[in-house]
């Protein structure tokens, strides 16, 4: 029992080292500037401005569960290595 409690203590350092990785970036999505460098496109919706806002919120939203999901398995992995190190003794 004391391999797989290595196995599960070494998988929750993995993920939550992956999940730490993920939280940042989460928090630092750049959003799009939809004008062009020399101003406005001809065609252009006055709501258009919001789309890149909007992208980058979604894809704000997607690394944060990828990260909150990882952070969820490594205490699930660090309370099964805790109880396969308990159970061995």
């Amino acid at each position: 029992m004391k391999c797989a409690a290595t196995i599960f203590d070494l998988a929750a350092f993995a993920r939550g080292i992956s999940a730490a990785w993920f939280w940042p970036k989460a928090s630092v999505v750049k959003v799009k500037d939809p004008y062009p460098p020399g101003g406005v496109i001809p065609n252009q919706q006055p709501d258009d401005h919001l789309i890149p806002m909007l992208t980058a919120s979604n894809e704000s939203a997607r690394l944060n569960r990828i990260a909150a999901l990882l952070t969820g398995l490594s205490v699930i992995s660090g309370v099964a290595g805790n109880l396969a190190s308990r159970w061995s003794t």
